[in-house]
């Protein structure tokens, strides 16, 4: 038996002394399935990374709308303050006018 060490994993082929087609094939069949395992592990971390990057990102959008929503409330309460202040100015204004 000897070992293999890829990336994270570790292949440990049985073997004869004679290795014949048969060992050889079933060696390289379990390369392969433990190459495309491995492959597959490290997109599945790669797509977990890029998935936590988008709802971070989402989150932070979301937090950014209701800062700005708050803002724009407070905003046109403010405006609507004004403008009667000013519609009561007006209306002196007109009183004085007439006078």
């Amino acid at each position: 038996m000897f070992s293999l060490f890829y990336g994270v994993w570790q292949l440990e082929i049985f073997y004869t002394w004679k290795m014949n087609s048969k060992t050889q094939f079933v060696a390289h069949a379990l390369l392969r399935q433990y190459t495309l395992l491995f492959r597959l592990s490290q997109a599945k971390l790669f797509f977990r990374f890029e998935i936590e990057t988008v709802e971070d990102k989402k989150s932070d959008l979301q937090n950014r709308l209701r800062e700005e929503i708050e803002g724009n409330t407070k905003l046109k309460a403010s405006v609507e303050k004004r403008k009667k202040t000013l519609q009561g100015r007006q209306l002196c204004l007109e009183k004085e006018a007439h006078l």
